[in-house]
């Protein structure tokens, strides 16, 4: 209860209250970090915040194309860091090719 009012965690969407878990894992799975969003937000918001506090120097970061932002590319390499991120539908139309073009069937 925050201010004599409930407060509501869990925010409505169209399939009723969700929340998406986000995890950070280490080369063998491990969960490093669990960062909690909204059901109704975009799986690439909040994803530096996921990634900031941890050390990401030398690695390289896997990650589906809902974190391929240009955003979040950018963080990674400011830290020193390499990814495996297949870029977004939108990014792919700008470049005015698909991604398996870009990286060999995005093998990375």
């Amino acid at each position: 209860m925050i201010d004599g009012k409930s407060a509501v965690l869990l925010p409505l969407t169209r399939r009723g209250r969700n929340t998406k878990i986000h995890a950070v894992v280490d080369a063998l799975g491990n969960p490093v970090k669990l960062h909690l969003t909204p059901g109704n937000v975009n799986d690439c918001v909040g994803a530096v915040e996921g990634l900031s506090g941890i050390t990401l120097s030398g690695s390289v970061v896997l990650g589906g194309n809902a974190y391929g932002t240009a955003e979040i590319r950018n963080y990674i390499e400011s830290n020193g860091a390499s990814y495996c991120i297949p870029p977004q539908i939108q990014y792919n139309r700008t470049l005015g090719m698909r991604f398996s073009s870009l990286q060999g069937e995005a093998r990375c």
